[in-house]
């Protein structure tokens, strides 16, 4: 009976290692694709905004007179948005003022610009903001 027990034992310990590792093994090997899968949709998106952002069509909607509290202002803008939009493919497409306030939001995830963000949506668009001023920034020296 004790044999029994002892072979039991060590045969559900093995097993249990085995399968512990190959489950720990495949969930390294999932999250490797997921953060390669995000960072190259990320990079995509960054081209694809860079791209925009020099479009003369996008850029001329954005240098009307005008403000983003403006309903005109963001009726053209939202326009254009629209339109870069299908062309891109994208679940959300939102354009954002030096600031960080909302003029334009269309897509399927769309955010009512009359509305506040909530801290996390604000700190986001801050963070978004900031870096595309970074990036498009002259460097001297």
């Amino acid at each position: 009976m004790a044999l029994a027990v002892a072979t039991l034992w060590t045969v559900n310990r093995s097993v249990t290692e085995q399968v512990n590792g190959s489950v720990h093994e495949s969930l390294w090997r999932s999250s490797r694709v997921f953060e390669h899968t995000l960072a190259a949709r990320y990079d995509k998106l960054a081209v694809t905004a860079r791209v925009i952002v020099q479009d003369p069509r996008f850029f001329a909607a954005l240098t009307l007179p005008g403000s983003s509290r403006d309903p005109h202002f963001r009726a053209t803008v939202t326009g254009v948005a629209r339109d870069f939009s299908a062309i891109t493919k994208t679940d959300l497409f939102e354009v954002l003022d030096v600031n960080g306030a909302l003029i334009a939001s269309v897509g399927r995830a769309v955010v009512d610009p009359g509305s506040a963000p909530g801290a996390g949506e604000r700190s986001a668009r801050q963070t978004a903001v900031a870096r595309a001023g970074r990036e498009r920034a002259p460097t001297t020296g």
